[in-house]
């Protein structure tokens, strides 16, 4: 299993102050945690991400960097990765391809 954690607001603080609050959370959720299982904590991702950085770029109000430095790219690439590229996702979308197909085939027939 894999948690994700997305702190957000990220054009708030500095890089350095970004790197505290992710430590300060890991230790936080290690000592909650550590009843259930103290590796838990190593299965969360951690992604920081400015949604107002990333709406002033498509809004045409900032430069692509300001939609690069959102976090905003790699929260969907982040999404597509763990829903779509794993082996289970691909079978899953093979199964309902096949499915379209045949339902195709009998609206077609």
């Amino acid at each position: 299993s894999k948690f994700l954690i997305v702190l957000t607001k990220a054009d708030l603080l500095s890089k350095k102050d970004l790197e505290e609050v992710i430590v300060y959370t890991k230790e936080s959720l290690k000592s909650r945690l550590v009843d259930l299982d103290e590796n838990l904590v190593e299965k969360i991702d951690f992604l920081c991400v400015s949604a107002k950085m990333a709406s002033d770029f498509y809004k045409s109000l900032a430069p692509k960097e300001s939609l690069q430095k959102s976090g905003m790219q790699e929260f969907e690439n982040y999404l597509f990765n763990e829903l779509y590229a794993g082996e289970k996702s691909k079978i899953a979308l093979r199964a309902y391809k096949k499915e379209l197909h045949l339902e195709l085939k009998n609206i077609l027939s």
